[in-house]
């Protein structure tokens, strides 16, 4: 709860803890995703721990990560996977200045490499030209992780010795 406004007296606004959570993932620990990777795995893993005390038993604990495409996903939660018809439709993210920019730069920097072959060698050439793509796949990589493509399949088994049945 917040009061609203400066000098708004006592009125005072409320929201779930849904709409408080949403508005501040930071807080709940889902602000990126290896924190929220990390988050859900713990409280699972407490979860999990919290029962097996209830019981007064010890538990075995099996985590599963696995990587999966969007594709699969949407298998998981039932949806169909809809394939674009029209790929073309949907590659303009790049405009003319953009590209104009892109091509500018690996213009400069064949040139670049070109001076450094002529300079130093060849081998210094192809080391500075293999740091240079690695250095554009993490940048690909960062962006396809803040595009939120990266997907996880996060399974936590619990088991117990002797005849403990839980439910989750």
């Amino acid at each position: 709860m917040s009061k609203a406004g400066k000098g708004g007296g006592d009125k005072l606004q409320q929201k779930s803890p849904a709409e408080f959570f949403a508005e501040n993932k930071n807080i709940a620990g889902f602000d990126n995703p290896g924190k929220c990777l990390y988050t859900t795995i713990r409280e699972l893993v407490e979860n999990a721990l919290d029962s097996a005390e209830s019981i007064s038993t010890l538990p075995l604990v099996e985590i599963t990560i696995e990587e999966i495409s969007k594709a699969h996903l949407n298998q998981l939660r039932g949806l169909d996977n809809h394939e674009r018809v029209d790929e073309e439709l949907y590659n303009d993210f790049e405009n003319e200045d953009a590209k104009k920019k892109r091509l500018a730069k690996e213009a400069r920097d064949k040139e670049r490499l070109e001076k450094l072959a002529a300079k130093k060698g060849e081998a210094v050439a192809a080391a500075a030209a293999a740091e240079q793509q690695r250095k554009a796949a993490d940048g690909r990589r960062g962006a396809a992780a803040a595009r939120g493509t990266l997907f996880y399949k996060v399974t936590v088994k619990v088991g117990f010795e002797g005849p403990a049945v839980l439910a989750f």
